[in-house]
């Protein structure tokens, strides 16, 4: 089929000379594609301003079936999100699920619960005050992980493989998705309190609108989120930069 017509977002962009603007779009269907937007950095281009990241869309592509290349015809904006561009905060998380998502080759074959995911999250995101944001990522972030099946295990050590009683902290390395009981932690390990591992089992089996209404304070939300963003690096098995850039912020 050399005319496609899907629903995507935007998670990258990119410059192709000096006027063309590549872009990697997550197609609801089709999964992650390079196209191309041309003459998408000149001023009066139709093209110009409806294709930055995270903006969600209609687009119209013609294939190429003997380059195997992929061309923008024509785009109808669903959403620009630009709640989440006025927020630096929201911006670095947004950045780093769309790095996420790049890096993860777009969730493999659950490419279209992972756009659904991304998409009802993002709207999250836009809605939600500033300090909740950390709530939104550490939602997509453990959901995503569940989605691919590389959640860690709170639940038991990996080292002696016994049941850790849910009322007992537990330990992990940074890159890494090991986790240890309080018998086999060793020098370098980061602790994630009974408290977080509550959290996560509770919220992550809920709606996540539902998640949202359980509370958690400041410090163990960061823990867990700490927790969350070391198992998404070592699901990908490389450090984000996202991650590294954000600093404070995220």
């Amino acid at each position: 089929m050399r005319n496609l017509i899907t629903e995507a977002i935007i998670l990258r962009k990119y410059r192709i000379g000096e006027i063309h603007k590549g872009l990697v779009i997550f197609s609801k269907d089709l999964g992650l594609i390079n196209i191309i937007a041309h003459g998408a950095y000149t001023l009066k281009n139709r093209f110009r301003t409806a294709t930055e990241p995270l903006t969600h869309s209609i687009f119209y592509i013609y294939r190429n079936p003997v380059k195997d290349s992929y061309k923008l015809t024509g785009i109808e904006p669903l959403s620009e999100h630009k709640e989440i561009t006025y927020s630096v905060k929201k911006y670095f998380i947004a950045s780093l699920w769309a790095e996420t998502i790049l890096k993860s080759r777009g969730g493999g074959e659950s490419y279209t619960e992972l756009f659904c995911l991304f998409d009802k999250s993002l709207v999250f995101l836009s809605e939600l005050p500033d300090k909740d944001a950390d709530i939104v990522s550490i939602q997509f972030s453990g959901r995503f992980l569940m989605l691919n099946g590389s959640m860690p295990d709170i639940s038991v050590c990996s080292l002696c493989g016994q049941y850790i009683p849910e009322n007992e902290n537990v330990f992990y390395l940074p890159l890494r998705d090991l986790i240890y009981c309080t018998n086999c932690k060793h020098d370098g390990c980061s602790l994630l309190p009974a408290g977080g591992r509550a959290y996560l089992s509770k919220t992550l089996q809920q709606d996540i609108r539902q998640a949202f209404k359980t509370g958690i304070g400041s410090v163990l939300r960061n823990t867990v989120k700490q927790f969350i963003y070391n198992a998404m690096e070592g699901y990908i098995d490389t450090p984000l930069k996202s991650l590294q850039s954000g600093g404070g912020i995220l």
